[in-house]
């Protein structure tokens, strides 16, 4: 947030890549304007925090991300664990992964997404730099 914040407030042009977590289908990646990006957890607590903290960007900024929204099958759901024992979680959850079921589960990033995530951010800096040049020759 803070580095949002900050580089949005320079005198230059800001790009990011929003939450690429649970996402499968490459061809959902999409690049918005930050304010206007739909079904991305990730920009939608940006934006919470920053109206909570009445703190916002200086500037507008595009982002990638994608609308694509599936389920956390790597959670643990609360009605899994709630009748264990804080002692032996472990051993009563049903199906439990080997590891403390009372910290956060998420599924990750899968290596085509994140990578498909970073050329498009990279073809957004390109095709800025291209129109500057484009200006600057004009």
């Amino acid at each position: 947030m803070q580095l949002i914040l900050h580089a949005t407030s320079l005198d230059v042009r800001f790009f990011s890549a929003m939450g690429a977590a649970l996402k499968v289908d490459p061809s959902k990646i999409r690049t918005g304007e930050f304010w206007e990006i739909k079904y991305c957890p990730l920009a939608r607590m940006l934006r919470k925090r920053f109206k909570n903290l009445n703190q916002y960007p200086s500037k507008k900024f595009q982002c990638v991300y994608s609308p694509e929204v599936l389920p956390n099958i790597g959670a643990v759901s609360n009605s899994e664990t709630e009748n264990c024992q804080d002692d032996n979680v472990e051993e009563k959850a049903v199906g439990a992964s080997s590891w403390d079921l009372r910290k956060a589960q998420t599924n990750g990033s899968l290596v085509h997404i994140t990578a498909i995530f970073g050329f498009t951010l990279a073809g957004l800096v390109v095709e800025e730099m291209y129109q500057q040049e484009l200006k600057i020759k004009n």
